[in-house]
């Protein structure tokens, strides 16, 4: 993944297959990107997905071979500092084979959710005002297989996951208060969906 930072100075890039977490500085001006610093992540973790908390000082890294989440602070000059890692994605005695997929941040940066493709469930977590670190909240099954996507409408009221090998798309609606997901009943047939994004009018 590659995940420009709020002031488009830098981009960071996960390398799955180098287990590090790569930060360039980039120049809009010739449209060049220079790597400035490299976070490595546990040995065959499988770096894949980036969500920015809403204050732009933290961003979570998704980790699809190892089933865990790195938390890291970001101090606007390239620089990342682990503040939490290695945090399991995944329900208390699982052994199955499964895969981390997609990880968000709500806007109001209560709660973190991420898919687990495998368990086939989204993992809900509360992350702390203080320090960042996250605290498991639940999981909801997503009523499907392989959750390779989900994103949040623009209301912020309901994530739609999808799930790539029952060629299904399910809504769930959005407890801000507890972070926790309810099935809405809506449910849509699409072929091996695999990525949802929103339009934003403009206001």
């Amino acid at each position: 993944m590659v995940l420009p930072d709020s002031t488009g100075h830098f981009v960071l890039v996960n390398d799955l297959g180098l287990d590090v977490t790569i930060v360039y500085s980039f120049d809009s001006t010739v449209g060049r990107m220079t790597e400035v610093n490299r976070v490595a992540a546990t040995p065959g973790s499988g770096c894949r997905h980036l969500a920015w908390h809403p204050n732009g000082q933290v961003v979570y890294s998704i980790n699809e071979l190892a089933n865990v989440i790195n938390v890291y602070q970001w101090d606007g000059n390239g620089g990342l500092t682990p503040i939490q890692q290695d945090f399991s994605t995944l329900p208390p005695g699982f052994r199955g084979t499964s895969g981390a997929g997609e990880v968000l941040v709500d806007a109001a940066g209560k709660f973190l959710y991420a898919s687990n493709r495998g368990s086939d469930n989204i993992l809900i977590c509360s992350i702390d005002p203080v320090n960042s670190q996250l605290t498991v909240v639940g999981w909801m099954h997503v009523q499907g297989r392989t959750p390779r996507h989900f994103n949040f409408d623009p209301s912020g009221n309901f994530i739609h996951v999808l799930n790539q090998d029952t060629a299904n798309i399910v809504s769930f609606k959005v407890d801000k208060t507890t972070g926790k997901l309810t099935p809405s009943g809506q449910y849509l047939s699409s072929v091996t969906p695999s990525c949802i994004q929103f339009g934003y009018p403009n206001s």
